[in-house]
């Protein structure tokens, strides 16, 4: 049997740490939002935050109840995925996060955790800290390790509005005070922190770190660029469109619109729109694979997110 979906949105799930900021509310016009709040889990498909319609006639429902009923007409021809491949976040940090590492599909089982890959479109500019300076011996990081001076091996960048860091399973980084963007990640929430600004939690306790986790997936001879450079594919009238980024995991591209433009389901992959601009900026628009289509009316711009049959 044929479905038929529709574009739908979701209820944001909104996530404290004490690192987090007051601007979410502010900059997206969002009445429920607590004072402090560090993460608006935008799209989620996890035990610890489950997205749920809030249009339409699937109202209610949960994304993974939707993934359950549908499966590959809301992921994509030929997905058979058991949850929804990616979390999607804004994160407002006003302290600087942890320097921390995620497995990668290679070290994940050796970690006992979820590879995760992710990538960063800054809303709010602020340091960034991510790989090497240089390549690292492990004489190298386990004296840094020693002295505390492990953030001193870390290369830093200062990022701007539209800005786009790429950061790998297995690349050491931290997000820096000032810092506001939009995260896009695999389903994952395996984090191995190994520096935290000499801070305390909650409880007038250092945070736990996981060093011998982080030993295990950290890449110690990456010192490549995270910065990556959108690239403009298309220009006709009133719409352009960029590449921003393409990995196995995830696509990501940007558009403005000027004028009406229809967006067609992608019988490959579902498609996610964040409205960067316009009347429904901040808003996430979930277009299921196999759905009506999505009328954008501009002016607007907004980040495309979607999975490329490799």
């Amino acid at each position: 049997m044929m479905y038929k979906l529709y574009p739908m949105h979701f209820e944001p799930i909104y996530k404290d740490a004490i690192w987090g900021g007051g601007r979410i509310a502010k900059k997206f016009h969002r009445s429920s939002v607590p004072p402090r709040c560090a993460e608006s889990w935008e799209i989620s498909d996890r035990i610890e935050g489950q997205s749920s319609v809030i249009n339409g006639p699937l109202k209610g429902k949960t994304l993974h109840e939707l993934i359950e009923q549908f499966g590959e007409h809301l992921l994509g021809h030929g997905r058979k995925d058991q949850r929804f491949p990616l979390l999607i976040k804004i994160i407002d940090a006003r302290e600087a996060l942890s320097l921390q590492v995620h497995p990668s599909e290679e070290t994940a089982a050796i970690c006992r955790g979820e590879p995760k890959t992710e990538m960063w479109y800054i809303l709010e500019g602020g340091p960034v800290y991510a790989g090497f300076k240089k390549p690292v011996s492990r004489e190298d990081w386990a004296h840094a390790v020693d002295s505390n001076r492990l953030i001193d091996l870390i290369q830093e960048f200062q990022t701007k509005p539209g800005d786009v860091v790429f950061i790998p399973g297995g690349r050491i980084h931290a997000i820096g005070a000032g810092c506001m963007m939009l995260e896009v990640q695999q389903n994952s929430d395996t984090t191995y922190r190994v520096y935290d600004w000499n801070r305390m939690g909650v409880d007038s306790k250092p945070r736990a770190l996981h060093l011998e986790q982080a030993k295990k997936c950290i890449k110690l001879d990456d010192d490549n660029d995270p910065i990556t450079l959108p690239q403009l594919i298309e220009e006709d009238g009133d719409f352009k469109r960029w590449t921003i980024l393409s990995t196995l995991f995830f696509s990501i591209e940007k558009w403005e619109v000027s004028g009406l433009y229809r967006v067609n389901a992608d019988p490959k992959s579902f498609q996610v729109f964040f409205y960067l601009s316009g009347p429904q900026k901040g808003l996430s628009t979930l277009l299921p694979a196999n759905s009506d289509p999505l009328d954008l009316q501009g002016p607007l711009s907004l980040l495309r997110i979607f999975v490329k049959d490799y």
